[in-house]
C-alpha cells in the first residue's frame, strides 16, 4: 500500500498530460515520479512513466 499526492499536472499539447507526483510506501521512503498520459477521444490511449527516484 502507499499514500500518495499530485504536485503538478501540466497539459504538454492537445493529448498528453504531465503528472508529477509523490508518493510514500507504508514500509518506508518517499519517491517521486512524472507520468505523460495520452488522452484520446476522452479516453486514456497510453502511459508513460519516468520513474524518479527517492525523496
Amino acid at each position: 500500500m502507499w499514500a500518495g499526492s499530485l504536485l503538478h499536472v501540466t497539459p504538454a499539447d492537445d493529448e498528453i498530460v504531465l503528472v508529477h507526483y509523490e508518493y510514500e510506501l507504508t514500509s518506508g521512503g518517499r519517491y517521486r515520479n512524472v507520468e505523460a498520459i495520452t488522452v484520446r477521444e476522452g479516453l486514456i490511449r497510453e502511459v508513460q512513466v519516468f520513474f524518479g527516484g527517492r525523496v
